[in-house]
Protein backbone atom coordinates (compact mmCIF):
# COMPACT_ATOMS: atom_id res chain seq x y z
CA UNK A 1 0.00 0.00 0.00
CA UNK A 2 1.44 3.32 -1.06
CA UNK A 3 1.30 6.56 0.85
CA UNK A 4 -1.26 7.89 -1.63
CA UNK A 5 -3.51 4.90 -0.92
CA UNK A 6 -3.22 5.50 2.83
CA UNK A 7 -4.11 9.17 2.43
CA UNK A 8 -7.08 8.24 0.25
CA UNK A 9 -8.24 5.68 2.80
CA UNK A 10 -7.90 8.16 5.67
CA UNK A 11 -9.99 10.74 3.85
CA UNK A 12 -12.72 8.20 3.13
CA UNK A 13 -12.57 7.08 6.76
CA UNK A 14 -13.00 10.67 7.96
CA UNK A 15 -16.09 11.12 5.82
CA UNK A 16 -17.56 7.80 6.98
CA UNK A 17 -16.78 8.59 10.61
CA UNK A 18 -18.68 11.88 10.38
CA UNK A 19 -21.69 10.05 8.94
CA UNK A 20 -21.59 7.37 11.64
CA UNK A 21 -21.29 9.88 14.48
CA UNK A 22 -23.73 12.24 12.76
CA UNK A 23 -21.46 15.01 14.01
CA UNK A 24 -18.74 16.58 11.86
CA UNK A 25 -17.08 18.44 14.72
CA UNK A 26 -16.70 15.28 16.81
CA UNK A 27 -15.28 13.32 13.89
CA UNK A 28 -12.81 16.07 13.06
CA UNK A 29 -11.74 16.35 16.69
CA UNK A 30 -11.30 12.58 16.90
CA UNK A 31 -9.21 12.42 13.72
CA UNK A 32 -7.36 15.69 14.41
CA UNK A 33 -8.33 17.46 11.20
CA UNK A 34 -9.94 20.84 10.67
CA UNK A 35 -13.55 21.16 9.64
CA UNK A 36 -12.43 23.31 6.72
CA UNK A 37 -10.38 20.44 5.33
CA UNK A 38 -13.22 18.01 6.00
CA UNK A 39 -15.70 20.10 4.04
CA UNK A 40 -13.18 20.55 1.21
CA UNK A 41 -12.91 16.74 0.96
CA UNK A 42 -16.69 16.38 1.14
CA UNK A 43 -17.16 18.90 -1.67
CA UNK A 44 -14.63 17.08 -3.86
CA UNK A 45 -16.33 13.75 -3.12
CA UNK A 46 -19.74 15.11 -4.11
CA UNK A 47 -18.46 16.79 -7.25
CA UNK A 48 -16.07 14.17 -8.62
CA UNK A 49 -16.52 10.91 -6.70
CA UNK A 50 -14.24 8.86 -4.46
CA UNK A 51 -11.26 9.05 -6.83
CA UNK A 52 -11.09 12.81 -6.25
CA UNK A 53 -9.93 12.15 -2.68
CA UNK A 54 -6.56 10.87 -3.84
CA UNK A 55 -3.85 13.41 -3.07
CA UNK A 56 -3.19 15.75 -5.93
CA UNK A 57 0.10 15.45 -7.67
CA UNK A 58 1.88 18.74 -7.79
CA UNK A 59 4.96 19.31 -9.84
CA UNK A 60 7.98 20.87 -8.29
CA UNK A 61 7.76 24.61 -8.24
CA UNK A 62 10.55 26.40 -10.00
CA UNK A 63 12.98 27.72 -7.47
CA UNK A 64 15.73 30.22 -7.63
CA UNK A 65 18.13 29.34 -10.43
CA UNK A 66 21.65 28.45 -9.35
CA UNK A 67 23.86 31.50 -9.28
CA UNK A 68 27.07 29.51 -9.63
CA UNK A 69 28.10 27.59 -12.65
CA UNK A 70 29.32 24.01 -12.37
CA UNK A 71 32.98 25.07 -12.64
CA UNK A 72 32.73 27.53 -9.75
CA UNK A 73 30.77 25.03 -7.65
CA UNK A 74 33.41 22.33 -8.19
CA UNK A 75 36.21 24.68 -7.23
CA UNK A 76 34.43 25.61 -3.97
CA UNK A 77 33.84 21.95 -3.12
CA UNK A 78 37.48 21.15 -3.94
CA UNK A 79 38.69 23.94 -1.64
CA UNK A 80 36.39 22.74 1.15
CA UNK A 81 37.72 19.20 0.81
CA UNK A 82 41.35 20.34 0.62
CA UNK A 83 41.13 22.58 3.75
CA UNK A 84 38.25 21.23 5.87
CA UNK A 85 39.15 23.22 9.01
CA UNK A 86 39.65 26.58 7.30
CA UNK A 87 37.02 29.02 8.55
CA UNK A 88 37.61 31.81 6.09
CA UNK A 89 37.74 35.51 6.92
CA UNK A 90 35.48 36.93 9.60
Amino acid sequence: MTLEDKVHGFRLHALRQAEELDNVSAACRELDISRTVFYRWKKRLRAYGADALHPRRTSARPGRPPTLGPVEERSIVAAALAWPTWEGSR
